[in-house]
């Protein structure tokens, strides 16, 4: 059975010229070969051809055909009887939340989104709601000023940063609604106001889940202090979240550069690469495929080599040293 039910098909396809100068038909082929892809699920292998053909009810041979067309626009990477999408593993990776954050931003950046939300929005201190209407869940919080706190709220679910965000950025902000549930003229009761609005709402329907803290007159109780436990373990995971953020990004880098530089990267191929992420930094492995392919040495032997030597031996501090006659003639001869 297939672990994969589904794969990501990125709408900029649209405007590819390589699918764009595609026929009707192979244009089918293409999008038939990225769910094959997905469906034989080996990090962007397909099926052998016989089976391909079989799958597809195709002929075998116009099939073949057609993979070697498709290969010319560098859809389909050939390796022998070996057949590969191109870049299939790359772009099925799990986007990171920075990533995603990003992209979201630069899809809104230039728009009224913001103003639209706040729009109307008093300056008076009250309680305010932020719900997302797709999930149904809610955030509520309790301010001095309504509008600078929304407007403050809106932009860290733009930076990824606010218990909503992983939600608006995924549904859209077309999903964001904010409403005023009260406005307080006695600062010093907006505390007991926003446990009261809070206490109307199903603990699973709400982002804000510990007990907020008194504006004045707080001192440490058994809600506090377990809320406080629990905002520290929020704290914690997004640090963890954070380091696998960064994990993936360095892996999409080094995978990009190796595969633009070197050659396609096959299951195998992508085990050793992703074990040099393991061991040395991003700018050592990128630095080191630069080097390879201005000696003319696409190995990655040769790269993993260079590395071996830098972790034993010492990394200058980036410029490159002059190679002597004799380690010139070592690493193969005068180019």
């Amino acid at each position: 059975m297939a672990s994969n039910y589904w794969i990501k098909l990125y709408h900029e396809i649209l405007d590819d010229p390589k699918m764009g100068q595609l026929t009707d038909r192979l244009y089918k082929r293409t999008i038939q070969l990225f769910l094959l892809a997905g469906d034989y699920d080996k990090e962007g292998m397909l099926p052998t051809l016989a089976d391909m053909a079989w799958r597809l009810r195709v002929n075998q041979d116009e099939l073949e055909t057609e993979l070697v067309e498709l290969s010319r626009k560098g859809i389909i990477t050939i390796d022998s009887e070996t057949f590969l999408v191109t870049n299939f593993m790359i772009r099925q990776m799990a986007m990171s939340n920075s990533e995603r954050a990003r992209r979201w931003r630069e899809k809104n950046t230039g728009t009224q989104w913001a103003k639209k939300l706040y729009a109307g929005i008093p300056s008076s201190p009250g309680i305010y709601s932020m719900k997302c209407k797709k999930t149904g869940k809610r955030y509520i919080g309790a301010t001095n000023n309504l509008q600078i706190r929304i407007r403050q709220n809106l932009y860290t679910i733009s930076k990824d940063e606010h218990p909503m965000s992983s939600d608006i950025l995924d549904y859209g902000i077309e999903t964001l609604e904010v409403e005023v549930l009260e406005q307080i003229d006695d600062e010093t009761k907006l505390a007991s106001a926003e446990q009261k609005w809070i206490s109307q709402f199903p603990t699973d329907d709400l982002y804000n889940r510990e007990t907020p803290k008194p504006h004045q007159n707080w001192k440490e109780t058994d809600d506090n202090r377990i809320a406080n436990e629990k905002r520290t373990k929020r704290s914690q995971i997004k640090e963890e979240d954070k380091d696998k953020d960064k994990e993936e990004e360095a892996t999409a880098v080094v995978f990009s550069h190796f595969q633009n530089e070197i050659t396609m990267l096959t299951p195998s191929l992508a085990d050793r690469v992703g074990g040099w992420i393991d061991d040395y930094p991003v700018d050592w492995i990128t630095e080191a495929i630069d080097i390879a392919v201005s000696r003319s040495k696409r190995r990655p032997d040769y790269i993993e080599g260079i590395l071996r030597k830098w972790k034993s031996d010492g990394k200058d501090s980036g410029t490159k040293k002059q190679l002597t006659t004799l380690e010139m003639l070592a690493e193969g001869g005068y180019k």
